[in-house]
């Protein structure tokens, strides 16, 4: 053992007399200190988990060539110099004298660990995160990386005794590159080979949803199952070292090596083997759900009909868990007498049903895919479907190279969204889609705001919910949630077109002086609070020159791994009668220049709450586009330009905030002073007598110029008319032709 310390102690010596590897850790405390503090207003507004994981797949990354280098010298140096010709004679075992040069690199790689660590820490608290979230998160991202810098000290050493040859450091950089930046972007993210991750020397990738939450918490069994195996890996590429570098000793243990060898082949073989367990699962059901998904040509041209919804009365629904992922679910539906004597409903495509009646009676039912057809039903004035049925929700799949995971239920982490019908829908929906180009395939579940699509179409109805086994706290777009005294959580929700459920540790629920529910995390609640204050006036506002009949959306939900799921990260999402987002949004706002502040990173969530309260239904896609017809798009923003310059009292150049969300056309209003033109007037002329201005930037700018004029009331006269017309139709949608003889009427009298 003394004489292992020596030769530790040499070791460490000959790599601390080498400049290059005395100033490596200096070099990557000051990266971490440039990368976290010189950065853009896109990189500044990334969620901090984030940021630091973007760190680590380049910082991290390229550190790993200091330890390639200092492995292959390690090794190389007995070979090439004859001073330590010596070494070969002495009594000490060849296994200490390899493991004396593997554990000084391991102790060395270890400085680069723990001023990452630090440096996560402390900056994460100047940045106000919560300690016990940077405990958290802070250690397993400081585990990862020492056990990537462990695998790639073993490959180092391992090409270094295999290949005596001075090609060994050109072998050593291409294994590198290869096992990092290669690896990802040519071969993981272009090929969707996603489980040859645990190959990945670092595990830190560019193109990965790291984000606080459910993409973080999800990733940890995989993440475990994957250190297991390169651990034993690395064990396997040390003991051929050792067999390699015996050969050279006066007197070497070969047998024993090579039994050594034999035992760690057998046990990174085992090792590997639940790694393999978890993908083949997740392969073959994502396969699965990617054969039975609607293709969106198809879906396009069959011109599905998503309107025909039968109307319900009540669900009543039992819902146990069972182990990890697994619900057992009783469900009772009511309804009214029915037009015709059989009916469709949508369940999700991969739940086994136990048995269906229909007023008591057992009934046979088709199945398709997520299609459940019931037929010569006996009809009455009230009747009863009953659905009992069971499945595991663990919903891996890819859109566009990014891995998601649709509906889960692991741990305290759950999210069940009614869109994919994880209850009896009483109607035809496709839940999955897919869209396939070449090779690429790509699978989604709310393609195009499918959820915002189905809230506004699905008639209201009312939910009670019984939860067993479910021991976290559970939330949702739910009104009312409560734990009973037997453990049960009981949820009610009256007149709502959908029940959508969640679970997330450090989710937080606070209702705000105008009504509506806030779900965030606990940190962001203060900031949400205060930013989405001005809409506490907003209705009696709008009240005072239009008469309005809707009322504000019931919850607005703020969580960091929405896009995880496969929901818009850009845009706001609709999901039953709440708004969702998702933190990574703040990104896109701040990545149209240093000016924009805070305040308008939610300037965006509350023109979608005014638009609510304006139109009953609205186009929520942001891709919708008007066409010469459909002026939908070009009414919304008219109406938010009254409100922002009366309301929020903008100036022209304030409009220059809405950058980075869906109403393009205000923001353009915000440039107005680059137009040719002496007033804001005549620039306006300017700008409407282009050819072919789209239909929607001609009605705003149009409004835009009336109110510049001064003509105010005669402006809200028009928008009041309108918004009037559009209450009474029973279609949504307003034509080209019906506003310009509004227009012309009014602002000629």
């Amino acid at each position: 053992m003394i004489t292992y310390f020596r030769h530790l102690q040499l070791e460490l010596t000959f790599l601390f007399k080498n400049w290059l590897f005395l100033i490596g850790p200096l070099l990557y405390f000051v990266s971490i200190y440039i990368w976290f503090t010189f950065q853009g207003p896109y990189q500044a507004a990334q969620p901090f988990l984030q940021r630091s994981n973007e760190f680590l797949s380049v910082g991290h990354t390229v550190s790993l060539g200091v330890m390639f280098l200092a492995s292959l010298l390690s090794i190389r140096r007995e070979k090439q110099t004859v001073m330590l010709d010596w070494t070969n004679s002495l009594p000490t075992s060849y296994r200490g004298i390899i493991l004396a040069k593997f554990s000084a690199i391991n102790l060395y790689s270890l400085i680069y660990t723990v001023i990452f660590y630090v440096s996560f820490t402390a900056i994460g608290m100047i940045q106000d995160e919560p300690f016990d979230f940077l405990i958290d998160h802070g250690w397993v991202l400081a585990l990862q990386s020492q056990l990537s810098y462990f695998v790639s000290i073993s490959l180092g050493m391992f090409l270094a005794a295999m290949i005596p040859n001075r090609i060994v450091y050109i072998i050593a950089f291409c294994a590198w590159m290869f096992g990092t930046f290669f690896m990802e972007g040519f071969i993981i993210q272009r090929y969707k080979l996603y489980y040859l991750k645990t190959f990945h020397l670092s595990q830190f990738f560019l193109d990965q949803n790291m984000s606080e939450g459910w993409a973080f918490n999800l990733a940890q069994k995989e993440a475990w199952l994957s250190r297991l195996f390169v651990f034993f890996f690395s064990l396997l590429l040390l003991s051929l070292t050792v067999w390699r570098s015996g050969t050279n000793r006066l007197s070497s243990k070969k047998r024993s090596a090579a039994i050594g060898v034999v035992l760690i082949v057998v046990l990174t073989i085992a090792s590997v083997a639940p790694y393999t367990h978890l993908w083949t699962e997740r392969v073959t059901k994502s396969e699965k759900l990617f054969r039975h998904a609607v293709n969106q040509e198809n879906l396009e041209e069959s011109k599905t009909d998503l309107t025909s919804f039968i109307e319900t009365e009540n669900y009543r629904l039992e819902v146990e868990r069972v182990g990890d992922s697994t619900i057992r679910v009783e469900s009772e539906i009511k309804m009214d007498s029915i037009k015709e004597n059989h009916l469709t409903f949508t369940l999700y495509p991969t739940f086994e049903i136990d048995s269906i009646t229909w007023n008591g009676k057992e009934l046979d039912y088709q199945r398709e895919n997520s299609s459940v057809t019931l037929e010569n039903l006996e009809i009455t004035p009230s009747n009863t479907l009953s659905v009992s049925y069971q499945g595991t929700l663990n919903e891996w799949g890819y859109s566009y190279s990014r891995e998601k995971n649709f509906a889960f239920l692991q741990d305290d982490n759950m999210f069940l969204p009614s869109y994919i019908a994880w209850y009896p829908i009483m109607g035809e929906l496709p839940v999955y889609e897919k869209f396939v180009n070449g090779p690429d395939k790509n699978l989604f579940t709310n393609y195009y705001h499918r959820s915002a699509e189905l809230s506004k179409n699905i008639p209201p109805t009312n939910f009670s919910v019984i939860l067993k086994g479910f021991e976290q706290p559970v939330l949702g777009t739910s009104e009312i949630v409560s734990r009973l005294p037997d453990g049960s959580i009981q949820i009610t929700s009256n007149s709502t077109p959908g029940l959508t459920l969640f679970s997330q540790s450090g989710l937080v629920e606070k209702e705000l002086a105008f009504g509506t529910q806030i779900i965030s995390m606990e940190k962001h609640m203060e900031q949400i609070e205060k930013e989405l204050g001005d809409l506490d006036g907003i209705l009696p506002y709008l009240n005072s020159w239009l008469t309005i009949s809707n009322s504000f959306k019931e919850k607005f939900v703020y969580l960091p791994s929405l896009e995880y799921t496969g929901s818009e990260s850009y845009y706001i999402n609709t999901i039953d009668d709440a708004f969702f987002a998702d933190e990574r949004s703040r990104q896109y706002f701040y990545s149209y220049g240093p000016e924009v502040v805070n305040e308008d990173l939610f300037l965006d969530v509350e023109a979608h709450f005014i638009t609510d309260l304006l139109f009953k239904y609205y186009p929520h896609s942001p891709y919708a586009i008007s066409d010469d017809f459909t002026v939908y798009h070009g009414m919304i923003q008219a109406y938010l330009l009254v409100v922002f310059k009366e309301y929020y009292q903008f100036s022209w150049e304030d409009f220059q905030r809405l950058g980075g969300t869906n109403y393009w056309n205000l923001t353009s209003l915000g440039y107005i002073d680059h137009e040719e033109g002496r007033t804001v007037v005549e620039k306006i002329d300017n700008r409407l007598s282009k050819e072919e201005l789209p239909l929607e930037e001609e009605i705003v700018f149009l409004v835009a110029k009336e109110w510049e004029k001064g003509n105010k009331e005669e402006v809200k006269q028009l928008l009041r008319e309108v918004h009037e017309d559009m209450k009474a139709s029973s279609t949504p949608g307003y034509s080209y032709y019906d506003w310009r003889i509004k227009w012309n009427k009014i602002m000629r009298e």
